[in-house]
């Protein structure tokens, strides 16, 4: 694990490492709702604003995350570029 300084207000959000061709890493930041994904083919860190907890832990147990973030979390939240 690591841990990137890309929550609001310099927090330190912690990344999880994931079995994706797509994604690097993933990260949840409780206390903004936010979801933090790290690609493996872009530069900088998206995230995605208003995702609730459950979404972040079905995320991790899902088979495919990739297909997890473009189902249920693309189409449905906005995301910032960090």
């Amino acid at each position: 694990m690591q841990y990137l300084n890309c929550g609001k207000d310099n927090d330190m959000v912690q990344m999880q490492n994931v079995k994706s061709s797509n994604v690097k890493s993933v990260g949840y930041d409780a206390v903004h709702s936010e979801l933090h994904v790290l690609y493996v083919d872009t530069a900088g860190l998206y995230v995605y604003l208003g995702v609730p907890p459950e979404t972040f832990e079905r995320l991790l147990k899902a088979n495919s995350i990739g297909g997890f973030l473009n189902r249920e979390v693309k189409a449905k939240y906005k995301f910032e570029k960090r």
